[in-house]
């Protein structure tokens, strides 16, 4: 499960109250908006980087139902997102790396172990096993001398009873 850090006094942002005012809804709104929009960008965006992304599809994340052009404006405005990239056309969120930074980077480290994990998986009987000290069997020992039972005489029987067992 995903999860995005907002801090308390975003409440009372003076971004957010602008953002608010130019939208002309609560903050409470607002704020919901521009945390789906954080929550998207999650899954989505992940870099913060809204390449290829249009106002249209900015106002869907954001369960934005009126004019798309006023939401983007008034997130630019608001200094929640930034201009980057040749000509300034593309969009990235403000501050990126503090709302999603820790995230990110656990993201990658599991990445990086569940590589490891796998590249250590070996095949043994068409099933994967994964080597690692915690689920590796000892090889089986060899029974320790005079444990095993010792036969006394290995001639075949004799006499009546030798058709009554198979000789080796």
């Amino acid at each position: 499960m995903a999860w995005i850090r907002v801090d308390q006094s975003l409440r009372h942002h003076r971004k957010l109250i602008a953002f608010a005012n130019e939208l002309g809804v609560e903050t409470a709104t607002a704020t919901g908006h521009l945390v789906l929009l954080w929550l998207w960008c999650l899954d989505n965006a992940p870099t913060g980087i809204l390449k290829r992304i249009n106002g249209q599809q900015i106002s869907t994340a954001c369960a934005w139902s009126g004019n798309p052009n006023d939401l983007v404006n008034a997130l630019l405005s608001a200094g929640f997102l930034d201009k980057c990239g040749r000509g300034g056309i593309t969009l990235r969120i403000h501050d990126w790396y503090e709302y999603a930074g820790k995230l990110l980077e656990t993201r990658a480290a599991n990445r990086e172990r569940m590589q490891r994990a796998r590249a250590g998986a070996t095949v043994r009987n068409g099933t994967v096993r994964n080597e690692t000290k915690e689920n590796v069997l000892p090889p089986p020992c060899p029974p320790k001398r005079g444990t095993a039972p010792r036969q006394k005489n290995n001639k075949p029987l004799s006499g009546k009873y030798r058709d009554k067992v198979i000789h080796g």
